[in-house]
């Protein structure tokens, strides 16, 4: 299948029209890895920067950047609205300005100089052979810890990570793609909807992409180009029967996390087996970081707020509000 795919993308590539966006969302990013991003990226394609209500020396910087590239478009956004709101505002700006792609971007992470091309080409011909295709995503690699990321694949009930390295496909269906990574086809968007803007940060993609496979739309992991890409703040070494990493988030972070897990539950589009490997993954997390980590009383405390709103609230209920 890949090599019949290859073939028709050098058939193709010379005659191809701009129809990708990149969409990157920023909060006061690292100006250094920032500038890294937007220099690969901007000489693939259109890039839509949505800024959630960065600091000034961040606004500085960008419209500095805008003075001297052309195909740079930036939005600001007067506060943190989370997101999900700040990908539907800039989804909905490139839809407007005729793209047929959006490219999902967080504001570190760092594409592969060939990447827009493979995942156009690749996403054009699946379409072509598959009536739903919702999206295509690069195989992501983390930089702090050395390690891929790896595409969630629903093996015999259980959720999986499938890695490039381990597989001898380099196209692959899988579950999800990571939000920062994503290529979305942007007239399944319309279909599939917006992003949930409740959710605000974390399982934003996941809602998304259960909502997309519940309307029989399928994505599609591509082991042949690569996105360099920081999971979590900072990379946590635990012991299970061997050593493993995982990533390190906010107790903020976990709280939005278990929140939205648990509305995630409430879902009729939501596998059951998702649930399952969901709340074993929920109690894993509850458990280490309120013993071990180094803010273990807030982890602690963000915790058991996010069971309680996940629980005793809803989307509705919460919109619009900030996490205090």
């Amino acid at each position: 299948m890949l090599e019949n795919i290859k073939s028709k993308c050098i058939a193709r590539v010379q005659k191809r029209e701009k129809k990708v966006a990149a969409i990157i969302v920023t909060y006061n990013p690292n100006l250094f890895i920032f500038e890294k991003e937007l220099n690969a990226i901007e000489v693939q394609c259109f890039v839509i920067v949505v800024d959630n209500g960065s600091d000034d020396e961040f606004m500085t910087f960008i419209l500095q950047k805008k003075q001297n590239l052309e195909h740079l478009n930036v939005i600001f956004l007067k506060r943190n609205l989370g997101i999900a709101k700040a990908l539907n505002v800039g989804i909905e700006t490139a839809i407007k300005l005729g793209f047929d792609f959006a490219l999902l971007l967080d504001h570190d992470s760092i594409p592969d100089n060939n990447l827009v091309e493979v995942l156009t080409c690749h996403l054009e011909i699946l379409i072509e052979g598959k009536e739903k295709i919702a999206a295509i995503g690069p195989r992501l690699f983390d930089p702090r810890s050395e390690k891929e990321l790896g595409f969630a694949v629903l093996h015999n009930f259980i959720w999986k990570k499938v890695k490039c390295g381990n597989c001898s496909c380099s196209i692959l269906p899988c579950q999800f793609i990571n939000s920062s990574g994503s290529f979305i086809n942007l007239s399944a968007w319309q279909i599939i909807g917006k992003f949930d803007e409740a959710f605000f940060i974390d399982h934003v993609e996941t809602d998304w992409y259960m909502r997309a496979r519940h309307l029989a739309y399928q994505c599609f992991g591509d082991c042949s180009t690569t996105l360099n890409h920081n999971l979590g703040d900072d990379v946590v070494n635990f012991w299970f029967f061997g050593w493993r990493t995982m990533p390190r988030r906010s107790p903020k972070r976990h709280y939005t996390i278990v929140r939205n897990s648990l509305w995630l539950y409430n879902k009729p589009y939501t596998p059951f087996a998702w649930k399952v490997n969901n709340c074993i993954k929920l109690i894993f997390t509850l458990v280490w970081f309120s013993l071990f980590d180094q803010d273990r009383k807030s982890q602690f405390k963000y915790i058991l707020k996010g069971i309680n709103d996940g629980i005793f609230t809803s989307a509705k209920s919460i919109k619009g509000k900030t996490i205090s």
